[in-house]
């Protein structure tokens, strides 16, 4: 499973106990039921802000900044990016 480079921003330890979390459902099942994608750019959310012209919470653009995409325990959560 790949897992980006988690940011020392507000949702640190969030992340940190989801990614232990989907590392044991992984090895208690034998396959990859979560994946992660790279984060998201700076530029792409500022983006999105101004083409939704409202802001995006300041959490969600943490989320955003460690993936932009994830699917955690097969489907049982879905992030999307821009």
């Amino acid at each position: 499973m790949y897992i980006p480079k988690i940011p020392d921003n507000s949702l640190k330890e969030e992340i940190t106990r989801i990614i232990e979390l989907c590392v044991k459902n992984n090895e208690r099942f034998g396959c990859e039921t979560s994946s992660f994608c790279a984060k998201e750019s700076e530029d792409a959310i500022r983006l999105m802000e101004k083409e939704l012209g409202a802001n995006i919470p300041e959490s969600y653009k943490d989320w955003l900044r460690f993936s932009h995409k994830c699917n955690i325990a097969h489907n049982l959560a879905w992030f999307w990016g821009t």
